[in-house]
């Protein structure tokens, strides 16, 4: 695995009439295993003081259902705050045996499933790195497991997140999921 450097983001202190009420569903915090902006507990605190009605905690090596039942539990209250999955090679990429686990977690946070983002196939070759990436499609055809990982997010009323497949993919991934009735599609990074 290859380390990457990363530069936290700066709070821009933005205060908008726009903000107020919204869902923030892309959260990125502290722990994680590259430098963030803000650990969870404070995120979630500058969130709320700029009227934000919600937000998604995301990594993308761990699950955050976790995290999200902690901040619930121990720091600011009357914000809703979840979490979410992605299938990156440390949850096992396309597992399926992965999203009913973040849906069980303490509190039942977990409300998004990203597809393969800083490990997908897509990123990995794109970037001409040598490492373990996730792949999604053979062929022009989705994988098995990916087909499995829709049912499960559907029959669990979660989330879809295109993740950081090629746009090809993406589109398969989304068509498969009309087709499986989900309301809710997130088309990360467009």
């Amino acid at each position: 695995y290859k380390t990457r450097s990363y530069t936290p983001s700066v709070d821009q202190h933005l205060t908008d009439p726009a903000l107020i009420g919204a869902v923030h569903v892309h959260a990125h915090c502290d722990p994680d295993s590259y430098p963030r902006q803000a650990d969870a507990f404070d995120v979630v605190r500058l969130a709320k003081e700029r009227g934000l009605r919600g937000v998604v905690l995301k990594n993308h090596y761990t699950e955050t259902a976790g995290l999200a039942f902690l901040v619930r539990q121990h720091g600011t209250q009357s914000i809703e705050v979840f979490g979410g999955l992605t299938l990156d090679t440390t949850v096992g990429g396309i597992n399926p045996q992965a999203v009913p686990y973040m849906v069980d977690v303490a509190g039942h946070y977990g409300r998004i499933v990203w597809m393969p983002t800083h490990d997908s196939e897509h990123e990995v070759t794109y970037l001409k790195e040598s490492r373990p990436f996730v792949r999604v499609s053979r062929d022009g055809q989705l994988l098995p497991e990916v087909l499995d990982v829709l049912t499960l997010i559907g029959q669990n009323d979660l989330t879809l997140a295109t993740g950081h497949v090629s746009a090809n993919e993406a589109l398969m991934i989304m068509r498969e999921a009309k087709k499986r009735g989900m309301q809710r599609i997130i088309v990360t990074h467009p």
